[in-house]
């Protein structure tokens, strides 16, 4: 599943086996490695992680 944010497509594949947040930056392990994500404002990964909820 792809999301696209500030016009950076962010691939994750599932099962994503971990979360790690620092300040606004997030790593993301999953079946095919890993992905970064750095947000503007806490808002954005906010809505990030809902976003990821719904896809479970």
């Amino acid at each position: 599943m792809s999301y696209l944010y500030n016009n950076q497509r962010i691939d994750i594949t599932l099962p994503i086996a971990g979360i790690s947040i620092n300040k606004r930056r997030m790593a993301i392990s999953h079946h095919q490695g890993k992905s970064y994500i750095e947000f503007a404002n806490n808002a954005d990964m906010q809505g990030f992680m809902q976003w990821l909820k719904g896809q479970a």
